[in-house]
């Protein structure tokens, strides 16, 4: 709330919670309390103090009938003031209840909320991690400098650590850490500098995902123009692309292009609705399933999301995934089949097997819905992936934090 212009011994001291302002008078501010109360917004509760006593005996004097109550410059409206100071007064109530602030806290920038199974996440983040420690080609160079291998894997510990500290949209894990690969791969870091460095790849993601600030009792204990300077550098290696990096953020801008609406008010639009919903957790819940095989998880993003993006077409009966979609994402069309009939056998091996059942369990109910409409296709597509091997090793142990 912008803050009024100062009267002649009036100000507004403070905004004391939401849609509450709180005046501060003496006794020479005569009735330019009633001009600044104009100034505030018309749905503020507004509460008075009074420097001097001279309020309170007017008040005595008003409630014996020996002056108006006008003359005494305050309004006689009173509420319950249990929680607030004795001196505090309303002088004007709310016309209107607030309107509730949108919490960002459990909302992604596209609405998608913080993920229903935040345990997956880390499981996902520690294989990631330990698939690209077992080949650096990337980051070889630095891997000496930054304390070997194992510094590098618990990264990803410590990116949980601070991500499962506040509630976080679906995506900042992820996107901090790409934000985190990409610096380390490209810029020299020692290993006193990782702990900053984490913690300013967070606060952009942050940032990205709630458009909103950062957090900071993440950061209480390291001086928050350092974590700025280190989110800089983030920015500038990444070249200030901030949010194209993840598989779910291609399938944002992909989803909306084939699941058209019908007419609003409608009976077809209710049934429309909840079939997006269906199809965009099933495709989230592809995503996820995506990253558990070592053959898909080594796609780019760009691809994964494709090839995710296709197959739910498929399987939710909505056959319009056309040239637009692939020149959208500058992917090579012929790449995705071989990558589709995988997912079409880690699909229904999901179902199945132990190794990732407890992923399956968590979005069963979606999951049948939308594969049983097409059985057949999928078992056809699986048969041709028969050959390709499905699971690593993911067995993955840190002892200590960084």
């Amino acid at each position: 709330m912008s803050l009024p212009p100062k009267g002649r011994g009036l100000r507004v001291l403070s905004q004391s919670q939401a849609n509450v302002s709180v005046i501060v008078t003496n006794d020479k501010a005569g009735f330019e309390v009633d001009k600044l109360r104009e100034s505030l917004p018309a749905d503020d509760t507004v509460l008075v103090r009074e420097k001097s006593g001279k309020g309170l005996f007017n008040r005595v004097l008003s409630s014996l009938g020996i002056i108006n109550k006008e003359e005494n410059g305050l309004n006689n409206r009173r509420a319950s003031t249990s929680v607030l100071p004795d001196d505090y007064l309303y002088i004007k109530e709310t016309k209107t209840p607030p309107i509730p602030l949108v919490n960002f806290n459990l909302l992604g920038a596209f609405n998608d909320g913080t993920t229903t199974h935040p345990d997956f996440d880390n499981d996902i983040l520690n294989y990631s991690y330990h698939i690209q420690a077992r080949n650096p080609e990337n980051l070889a160079n630095v891997f000496k400098t930054i304390g070997g291998e194992r510094v590098f894997c618990r990264l990803a510990n410590h990116l949980i650590g601070l991500v499962g500290m506040v509630p976080m949209p679906t995506e900042v894990i992820y996107l901090a850490s790409y934000y985190l690969n990409h610096t380390i791969a490209n810029n020299p870091f020692e290993l006193k500098d990782l702990e900053i460095l984490a913690l300013a790849a967070v606060q952009l993601a942050a940032k990205a995902e709630r458009q909103g600030g950062f957090v900071r009792n993440l950061g209480y204990r390291v001086n928050m123009s350092e974590i700025n300077r280190y989110e800089l550098q983030i920015l500038k290696t990444i070249s200030f692309k901030v949010l194209p990096t993840t598989t779910i953020q291609f399938m944002r801008i992909l989803f909306p292009t084939v699941c058209v609406a019908p007419a609003p008010g409608t009976c077809q639009e209710s049934q429309s609705i909840q079939g997006t919903q269906s199809s965009w957790l099933f495709a989230k819940f592809l995503s996820q399933l995506l990253l558990t095989n070592t053959t898909l998880a080594n796609l780019s993003s760009a691809l994964q999301a494709g090839v995710v993006m296709k197959l739910v077409t498929h399987l939710s009966g909505r056959d319009c995934w056309t040239d637009v979609h692939f020149a959208i994402l500058q992917e090579d069309a012929s790449k995705y089949e071989e990558n589709i009939n995988i997912l079409c056998r880690l699909l229904l091996v999901a179902r199945e097997n132990q190794h990732i059942y407890e992923i399956y369990t968590r979005n069963e109910k979606i999951v049948e819905k939308i594969v049983q409409q097409r059985m057949k296709f999928l078992i056809e597509r699986a048969k041709q992936a028969a050959h390709v091997s499905m699971y690593e090793k993911r067995k993955v142990e840190f002892r200590d934090s960084l």
